[in-house]
């Protein structure tokens, strides 16, 4: 049932409570008296319980956990953005793009599976798990997923409040179900409150270890009282689960008690009105007896034979009997026929003592309906006025599924917590043991990075892919779908043989667990410290690629807050992994060739490699699979030294798979590099994934050819080329070298001329920017100097003639920008010092008439002479002689003549005029 609600002006949520109030107190909704609420009281904009409720002792989590509450915006800002921000486009594009071909989006999926709320699993299904910004965010991150395996945090029947929020801001009433609904979706979330919220047990002889005010700055939670690093008395059980509850208030309690007071059971309760109350009360009455009359008048009639029936039959609303056709004389005078059955047999009539009755059933009803849509635009315009307080907590839960469902995938696949390499110790809870099921490393972290790979950028022994790992696994749950508890369905289940959405979308096979698979072989990604490139070889289809992904995707996982899948027998004899904090992994693997983009294999990885070389920075963990492939062997082997040898003083790791033999002997020249090889069964033709650090291998391809029954005459001739082509390739590798340290020497002074011609290009632009103002500045003289003087004016031509020629001669690079200034100067300096001399002469218009000038006056229609100019006007003596101009004037014109416009004059004879150069002088 969805009612338009009249827009009363109950004010916003920040609004006065006042206002509120009285608008809540002064709206009318329906024609009806005032409702008098006897369970609802109206007050600061919100409904309370009655008074016998008010007095509600709160618990000693309620207590900590109000300290907790913060801005409204603390939700917001409690987890990071799920990728790097404020960084150029081009470098997001690659960034993205390396997260893609990790495959990082499909371990979003898994996580999705684990999430309780629609929300949160849409939001990881995109591929949008929050990444730490920084490494004390990455560690706030792992603590928390740490803290909700420890409570065994879950989310459930929480319902999307978007549609409802909506609907009540666009003035539709809520139905019972849909408010009933609101109501389990706001105590889920209240119950999420008071589990993270708990207080530390006082006795406890291991209390939670504090945050550090760096781990605590994720999103200004290190600020907000209640949180780990500004904890009171006794502190919180879990310190970095309690700030993301932050956006739950407690005021809700109070919108959740007039919910359950008055929604029950998928209806409008009779205690949320004494009006309500006393309606029922009356037409329940009212109904025994309508039904008591008519049972009786039913009774009798098939008593008398009138009636084939004693049951009692509602037609149009009211309460009526049948009778058999003809015997409507049976019943009492003044009854009322309401109809007839199809053949005419039956008919059915009401009582007369039944019509008034019946009347009262119907205006009762009618007002029962009113009382209980009032009751329903009440509870409707309290979920509005709650409205932005509800988003927040809802933001607040999404946050904390999202934790939660971290932490299930991390039971669900076994997984250990890391540590980051330098850094200071990991935040523990200090509370109980490890979860079942996870092997967690807190134990080893109190002591800090002791061992030998205390400075070792990957040290993750036993490590697991986690997408070949869910194949043994038992499957995943189905995670919650769109079509579930839908707003428009009054959030009831869907039907049983309707088929539900996934958000996974349909290939979703490859993340979900089956418990059919093979578990996958372990790799010992153990990079000993002090090596920055990794180059690891071995047969194809040996697992290289796989390591390489793995190893990423370790990274990747332990910044957004995941346990890495590690073989547990390995940690043991190991140690717990621990990865450096990389700011971004960029990966360049698998076939880059585009047919739309006219790019080959070889074209797309270079494309790539590009783009990863502009993004590589100082924490960048670059992946390289087949590094200088797909060309020319010598070129190719060439490329990837340069590249790698780029990469070892600008990223803080590479790994790189190769088949070039180059590069495998780099490791002797630079202690920074180290070699890995994939181990290969000859015998069986089956890599054994087993990492032999500094072990070259090598293709196996003679190997592989042997056992697979190749001619022997060809194999014995293959490795004698092979011996002589290794030869060949010892002597060459000289070569490569100093081709390889040409290169790097190339790209270097590259880099230095192209930031040498961007300063002198920035220096030209700043001084052709300083010639513009000058110009201008110029321009305004000159506009001035077309007042001055002819001979001025001739000076002015000449030296702007000298300007515009040293500016030609710049712009074709045979002048120099000093010869434009100096002609500036030049001009600036002699403008001034001719027009002083001009300063009292009369400005002429050598175009326009000029005193001694011999002119024609049309106004008069006579000749004369001009006597003098001033402006645009010029005073002219008229030949007297002529009609009666000189009559008519007399006078006026004895002296200077009449005062004419210059354009009322036209120019007969011209006087005489001196010589410029004269005038000049020198």
């Amino acid at each position: 049932m969805l009612l338009q609600v009249p827009k009363a002006p109950f004010g916003s949520v920040c609004g006065s409570p006042a206002k509120s109030c009285h608008a809540l107190k002064t709206a009318t909704y329906l024609p009806s008296s005032q409702l008098k609420l006897t369970a609802i009281n109206v007050r600061h904009g919100l409904l309370f319980p009655s008074p016998k409720c008010v007095g509600h002792k709160q618990s000693t989590s309620e207590v900590v956990c109000a300290a907790t509450s913060t801005s409204e915006a603390a939700s917001e800002t409690a987890n990071p953005p799920s990728h790097v921000e404020g960084r150029a486009s081009g470098f997001q594009d690659i960034e993205l793009d390396s997260l893609r071909v990790l495959e990082w989006p499909d371990v979003c999926k898994q996580v999705a599976s684990f999430c309780g709320t629609v929300m949160a699993a849409q939001k990881l299904a995109l591929g949008q798990l929050p990444v730490g910004r920084s490494q004390a965010e990455s560690e706030l991150l792992l603590q928390q997923t740490s803290e909700a395996m420890l409570l065994d945090l879950r989310v459930s029947r929480f319902f999307d409040m978007g549609p409802v929020l909506d609907a009540a801001a666009d003035g539709l009433c809520l139905n019972p179900k849909q408010l009933q609904g609101v109501a389990n979706t706001i105590q889920t979330a209240l119950q999420l409150r008071s589990m993270v919220c708990q207080a530390a047990d006082p006795d406890c002889s291991q209390p939670s270890a504090p945050v550090s005010e760096e781990e605590g700055s994720l999103g200004g939670l290190a600020d907000q009282p209640g949180t780990a690093g500004n904890q009171g008395a006794g502190g919180l059980k879990y310190p970095a689960l309690a700030p993301l509850a932050a956006g739950i208030k407690a005021e809700e309690e109070q919108t959740l008690r007039a919910l359950q007071l008055c929604i029950q059971a998928g209806s409008v309760s009779d205690q949320a009105s004494k009006d309500l109350a006393d309606v029922r009360a009356r037409r329940q009455a009212n109904m025994e007896t309508l039904r008591k009359l008519v049972d009786d008048q039913a009774r009798v009639l098939a008593q008398k034979g009138a009636s084939d029936s004693k049951l009692v039959t509602l037609m149009r609303g009211r309460f009526c009997v049948g009778i058999k056709a003809g015997r409507q004389g049976d019943l009492p005078r003044k009854s009322v026929k309401l109809g007839a059955s199809q053949t005419g047999a039956t008919q059915y009539w009401e009582p007369q003592p039944a019509i008034e009755l019946n009347n009262a059933e119907a205006v009762l009803s009618a007002e029962e309906t009113e009382k209980e849509t009032h009751v329903l635009v009440l509870l409707t315009q309290l979920v509005a006025s709650r409205m932005q307080s509800i988003r927040t907590m809802q933001d607040s839960v999404v946050q904390l599924d999202i934790v939660a469902a971290r932490a299930q995938h991390a039971k669900w696949m076994g997984a250990t917590r890391p540590r980051f390499t330098t850094t200071p110790q990991s935040l523990t809870t200090g509370h109980g043991s490890d979860p079942a099921g996870c092997h967690e490393a807190n134990g080893s972290s109190q002591n800090g990075n002791a061992g030998g790979h205390a400075s070792s950028l990957i040290w993750v022994p036993g490590a697991l892919h986690p997408l070949l790992l869910s194949g043994s696994l038992p499957p995943t749950p189905n995670p919650p779908s769109p079509d579930d508890n839908r707003f428009d369905r009054n959030f009831a289940e869907p039907p049983a043989w309707e088929a539900r959405r996934s958000i996974l979308g349909d290939d979703s096979t490859s993340t979900k667990g089956a418990g059919r698979g093979r578990r996958p072989h372990e790799l010992d990604l153990r990079v000993p410290k002090d090596k920055q490139i990794i180059a690891i070889t071995g047969p194809n289809t040996g697992g290289k690629t796989v390591a390489l992904k793995t190893a990423g995707l370790m990274v990747i996982m332990a910044k957004a807050g995941l346990f890495l899948p590690v073989d547990a027998q390995q940690v043991v004899e190991h140690g717990p992994p621990q990865v450096a904090w990389f700011g971004n992994v960029l990966a360049d693997i698998g076939d880059s060739q585009s047919l739309q983009q006219n790019l080959s294999t070889f074209g797309g990885h270079i494309k790539r490699i590009r783009q990863v070389l502009d993004a590589a920075g100082s924490h960048s963990l670059v992946l390289l699979d087949e590094v200088g492939s797909g060309t020319d062997p010598v070129e190719g082997a060439a490329l990837a030294r340069a590249i790698l040898a780029h990469l070892a003083n600008k990223a803080l790791m590479t790994m790189a798979t190769t088949h070039h033999a180059e590069l495998k002997r780099l490791a002797d020249e630079d202690r920074r590099y180290m070699n890995v090889s994939l181990g290969f069964d000859t015998a069986t033709l089956q890599p054994t994934y087993q990492l032999l650090w500094g072990a070259a291998g090598s293709s196996n391809a003679l190997d592989i050819a042997r056992t697979l029954g190749f001619d022997g005459a060809v194999l014995r001739e293959a490795e004698v080329i092979a011996r002589t082509t290794m030869d060949a390739e010892a002597s060459r590798s000289a070569r490569m070298a100093a081709t390889a340290k040409s290169l790097v020497k190339q790209l270097e002074e590259s880099h230095q001329e192209v930031g040498e011609v961007r300063a002198e290009r920035e220096h030209l632009e700043a001084e052709q920017v300083k010639l513009m103002e000058d110009m201008k500045n110029i321009e305004v003289v000159m506009q001035k100097l077309k007042l001055s003087p002819r001979v001025i004016l001739e000076q002015r031509n000449k030296l702007q003639e000298a300007v515009n020629a040293a500016l030609e001669a710049y712009k074709v690079k045979q002048g120099s920008l000093a010869d434009v200034k100096a002609r500036l100067r030049e001009l600036e300096a002699i403008i001034p010092e001719r027009v002083a001399k001009y300063k009292k002469q009369t400005v002429v218009d050598e175009d326009g008439p000029q005193p001694g000038d011999t002119v024609f006056v049309p106004a008069y229609n006579e000749n004369g002479t001009v006597q003098s100019v001033s402006g645009d006007q010029a005073y002219v003596q008229l030949d007297g002689s002529l009609g009666m101009a000189g009559a008519i004037l007399g006078g006026k014109q004895k002296k200077r003549g009449i005062k004419v416009p210059i354009s009322g004059v036209k120019i007969s004879k011209r006087a005489a005029r001196p010589a410029p150069a004269a005038a000049l002088g020198a």
